[in-house]
């Protein structure tokens, strides 16, 4: 039987600032990953905090980041940015060689700033549609820059005094106006040629002028992205990449198009970058593609490169891809091998939180899929061996009977896989199961010794495992099933919740039979439920809704109470139990940008505890060690001290303990976690002792000396049925016993 426990000192010296001690929500520097859209660089020498040359992101929901280091490391910087779905990226100088960052976004327009992203102001002055899909510039005569958004709708805006004014370019003879990507450059007589591409093919204006079709040869419309390099001769090389089509090239600006993908085993091209004489695509499931001909023939280049490109730029010699889920890669040799560079580029889905043992794992949609966090230098290694389906909806740890922790990850649409060495390697396990689209776990007490698992399915129902997910029967559960809890009560009786998009259901036979449980439930979509026990034993029940707020249950389900106040949003993304350092326990939301709320009245009351967190979409929790560990969309994984959200004043500044001190553990009644909180005025050796009542010894949570310091030690009873235990502290002569109870 395997135990999972972890002990970590509490007390700080007086030296330690407060700041430091009541630090707020911090990005745990990843799990690298997102999708990114769009890349810009600089290469600047004005005189700023951080100097040289720099390449931004733009990402999908993670708003924009910035390296200063060649993409050794990223950092967001969204201060300002009421938008960070990021579509557009440009920098542009002006006569006197200041620097302007403009970011188009969806739904916010396009924001500017002067500080390489550190602070942005809304720049939409004139622009009617705030869906800006993309931006390009073009220097004008003058020595400035000229600045073009291409909206979703409505067609191109221009401005000409960097973006304090936009004016609409005209439309007529734009036939679509929803804009995918734009290009300018100048012909031979000086006259401004502007290409717009959409999902229509390519338009061309002259001089800001009327629009003409210009896709003559162009065998797919769907084009994504325009560039234009210069031939050497005073003419251009105008390259279009369609979704579908490969690559096509103009020579004759816009008149005409032939296709150049000879070489390409993907058709769907996204973007460009070009150092002479390479020119490269970057293509969705294809990678990367290298010619150096103008691109009459392609060769991949793609070793160690996540396939699915969205965006490439060049910087300092380097090439970067920005990819669907997986973040940024860089190679430094023409793409013949490829690193990741994702140290903090957390722009990640993180789904799923879970510990096992010391370790805390992290589902993400997409890229790497299964990340571990590495608490010593707080960076995220990936855990994809084996993992061919890497959009991780949902995971869950099951300790069975040899002690082996079976870590289990539900992905969307690849059912589950199974990993028995902390996510080394994964194999699947998907046998019985008829539905692959997996939401949610839960692992309870099958009462002979084992565990049941059960795994929620979108649009298949519930299934339940009895072998650690090596075989898979139906429940008669067949609804979408989106999160569970499970719990033992104080006779013994096991009750299993499922949250549904047809509101609640609970099970008290392992799953052979289901009830519905929906009186006073105005919002059936139930997207997280939980239970937390008082120390009487008696159980509430919450049911997080997308859209009717939080719900609770006194009466395992038979009613329920809306308990909203305080909640600035109503859609509940996740709901988690944790300590409150008093012996009792605080219930936290996860809300739909609206950040964290904690209740520390089982629901009576919400306050907004979000303080420093930027990324308010939050889909996940975890207690790891003395931290809530928060999952967001887009975001990546956070962390705050518990101390701090919970309100519990730790005084850096108060003496060591006077005595020995064993306190009661939290919460209790348990399943399966609890922490221990013990007190040693001076350097001891220190032994606790977990035993049954029979005064059998079941584990040793704590046998070492220790410094003199307040402590804590989280105590694991997965594997153990319900029933009474006791602990026993053991140091310099001094014995104090203390019982709890596990509920499973």
């Amino acid at each position: 039987m395997k135990h999972c426990y972890k002990s970590f000192l509490l007390f700080f010296f007086v030296f330690i600032s407060r700041d430091i001690l009541y630090a707020q929500w911090v990005q745990t520097s990843g799990p690298g990953g997102g999708i990114v859209h769009v890349f810009a660089v600089s290469d600047t020498n004005l005189v700023d905090t951080v100097g040289g040359n720099h390449i931004f992101a733009g990402t999908y929901y993670g708003g924009v980041l910035r390296s200063d280091d060649n993409g050794v490391k990223w950092e967001p910087v969204n201060s300002g940015l009421t938008s960070v779905n990021v579509f557009g990226l440009s920098v542009v100088y002006d006569t006197l060689g200041n620097m302007f960052l403009f970011a188009g976004t969806w739904g916010g327009g396009v924001f500017k700033s002067t500080n390489l992203g550190g602070l942005w102001e809304d720049a939409n002055n004139g622009l009617d549609n705030r869906n800006v899909w993309t931006l390009t510039t073009l220097p004008n005569n003058t020595g400035g820059t000229t600045l073009f958004a291409g909206t979703w709708g409505d067609g191109v805006f221009i401005s000409t005094n960097y973006g304090a004014s936009w004016t609409a370019i005209s439309n007529n003879g734009l036939n679509n106006r929803a804009i995918t990507t734009l290009a300018a450059c100048y012909d031979g007589a000086g006259n401004v040629f502007l290409f717009a591409g959409t999902y229509s093919g390519i338009f061309l204006s002259v001089n800001n002028g009327s629009w003409v079709f210009s896709s003559d040869g162009l065998t797919n419309s769907a084009v994504s992205q325009i560039k234009i390099y210069a031939d050497g001769q005073g003419g251009a090389n105008i390259f279009a990449s369609t979704l579908g089509g490969g690559v096509f090239r103009s020579t004759n600006f816009g008149t005409t198009w032939v296709s150049t993908s000879s070489g390409m085993t993907s058709p769907y091209a996204t973007s460009f970058a070009y150092t002479d004489p390479n020119l490269f695509v970057g293509t969705r499931e294809g990678g990367v593609f290298r010619s150096t001909n103008n691109g009459l023939s392609w060769v991949p280049v793609n070793n160690g490169l996540y396939p699915d490109v969205m965006c490439l730029e060049i910087l300092n010699g380097d090439l970067f891809a920005g990819t669907f889920y997986a973040g940024v890669f860089r190679t430094t040799n023409l793409g013949e091998t490829w690193i990741e560079a994702n140290n903090g580029f957390s722009a990640s889905i993180a789904n799923a939180l879970a510990v096992s043992d010391t370790n805390l794992f992290c589902g993400t949609w997409g890229g790497r899929g299964v990340f571990l966090f590495n608490k010593n230098n707080k960076s995220w290694t990936p855990l994809d061996n084996g993992l061919t389906n890497t959009e991780v909806m949902s995971i869950a740890v099951a300790a069975d009977a040899t002690g082996t922790a079976n870590l289990l990850a539900g992905t969307n649409g690849g059912g589950i896989f199974r990993s028995v060495d902390n996510g080394t390697s994964w194999a699947p396990v998907n046998s019985g199961l008829t539905n692959l689209w997996i939401q949610a776990f839960d692992v309870s007490a099958s009462g002979s010794g084992s565990n049941n698992i059960f795994a929620g399915t979108y649009g298949g129902g519930v299934f339940l495992s009895t072998d650690y997910g090596t075989s898979w029967a139906a429940t008669s559960l067949i609804v979408t099933t989106l999160s569970f809890t499970s719990f033992s009560n104080v006779n013994g009786e096991q009750y299993i919740f499922a949250g549904t998009y047809g509101g609640v259901y609970l099970s008290t036979n392992n799953g052979t039979n289901w009830t519905a449980k929906n009186s006073g439930l105005t919002n059936l979509e139930i997207n997280s439920i939980i239970a937390n026990f008082n120390s009487a034993g008696d159980v509430n029940i919450f049911a997080g809704t997308a859209g009717g707020g939080v719900f609770r249950s006194t009466n395992y389900g038979s009613n329920w109470v809306a308990v909203n106040n305080g909640l600035t949003i109503l859609y509940i993304r996740s709901l988690a139990v944790v300590p409150n350092g008093a012996g009792g326990t605080n219930i936290v939301a996860g809300l739909l940008d609206g950040g964290v709320f904690l209740s520390p009245d089982n629901g009576e009351t919400w306050t907004d505890v979000s303080d420093g967190l930027t990324t308010n979409d939050v889909i996940s929790f975890a207690v790891y060690g003395s931290k809530l560990f928060a999952g967001t969309f887009a975001g990546g994984v956070w962390s705050r001290p518990l101390e701090e959200i919970t309100s519990i004043e730790y005084d850096s500044e108060k003496d060591l303990p006077l005595n020995f001190d064993l306190s009661q553990n939290f919460p209790n009644p348990f399943n399966p976690l609890t922490t221990i909180q013990y007190g040693i005025p001076y350097s001891s050796k220190v032994s606790i002792v977990v035993y049954d009542l029979l005064g059998n010894e079941l584990v040793t949570l704590i046998n070492e000396e220790k410094n003199a310091g307040t402590y804590q030690v989280i105590f694991d009873g997965s594997g153990l049925s319900s029933g009474v235990y006791f602990y026993r502290l053991k140091a310099d002569g001094f014995v104090q016993t203390k019982k709890f109870i596990l509920l499973r």
